[in-house]
């Protein structure tokens, strides 16, 4: 089955912020960015700029289970699985809210905008030949293979696997040329 993704959840563009986004220490307000999703499908919650807001009106409150999507430049989505209260997304993301998870699952709706697929689509409907951009109506009218729940969560488990032994690869190599470098430096220091 395929679905237009206004048919999967809500869109919602992050806030515009007027200015440079002012970090208060003291701010009661956590704000999410582009950068903070990784190309791996999650999003880092741990370095969000803190910053006030008050008497400000904001519909881009990020949710447990959110998918954001970056809307310019690279085009990554990421899963927030935090818990933390008065998170924004900045305007360089669009929030995907999905209405229904017997429908499509998160993990599923981010693996797919990141594969090749998913990628090959979103270049497609991008505006810009400098920047990259999403039109949010574009972006909407976006059609997403919708397979059953079960599919999904095998292509969610197939990405877990294929993630986890990435970073066991790359911890293994970090370790060996650790290994090389420390033996070549004993044996010249002899």
């Amino acid at each position: 089955m395929i679905a237009n993704l206004k048919n999967i959840g809500d869109v919602i563009l992050g806030h515009t912020f007027r200015d440079a986004i002012a970090e208060n220490e003291d701010g009661k307000f956590f704000v999410v960015q582009a950068k903070n999703v990784r190309s791996n499908g999650v999003v880092e919650d741990e370095n969000f700029l803190q910053t006030d807001l008050a008497g400000t009106k904001i519909n881009a409150f990020v949710k447990k289970n959110d998918v954001l999507l970056s809307n310019r430049g690279t085009f990554r989505a990421g899963v927030f699985y935090g818990q933390q209260k008065n998170i924004v997304a900045a305007s360089s993301l669009y929030i995907i809210r999905i209405s229904n998870h017997k429908k499509c699952l998160p993990e599923y709706l981010t693996i797919f905008l990141n594969s090749l697929a998913g990628q090959t689509l979103l270049v497609g409907i991008n505006r810009g030949t400098l920047i990259k951009s999403l039109p949010k109506k574009n972006l909407m009218d976006l059609h997403i293979p919708l397979p059953t729940i079960t599919v999904q969560k095998t292509v969610i488990d197939i990405q877990k696997n294929y993630v986890t032994r990435a970073d066991l690869y790359e911890r293994k190599s970090r370790l060996e040329t650790e290994i090389a470098n420390q033996t070549i430096a004993s044996l010249i220091s002899q």
